[in-house]
């Protein structure tokens, strides 16, 4: 049996590494480049989403107050309805 001093265990903050700390890990792009990336892609999606989102408002819209609008070329002529309305009767 041996007979030494114990050591305490070291916090991982205090502890040697083996290997030294890199960003990089094998051919590819970097850690912090694929997440400036994915950032990116990110924003200009969200920028995309919002541009269509708007356009959609805006065509709804646009749809709704053709609907309601009274169609220029229609006109009401009283007379003509009412020789219309008589034409229907039965004569009698």
């Amino acid at each position: 049996m041996k007979t030494g001093k114990i050591k305490k265990t070291i916090r991982p903050s205090e502890r040697d590494s083996i290997t030294g700390f890199s960003s990089k890990y094998g051919p590819g792009t970097n850690y912090e480049d694929k997440l400036r990336g994915k950032k990116i892609f990110g924003f200009i999606l969200a920028a995309i989403c919002i541009i269509i989102l708007i356009y959609i408002g805006f065509f709804i819209t646009d749809v709704l107050i053709r609907f309601t609008e009274i169609p220029a070329f229609i006109h009401y002529n009283p007379e003509a309805f009412t020789q219309w309305i008589s034409s229907l009767t039965i004569p009698g």
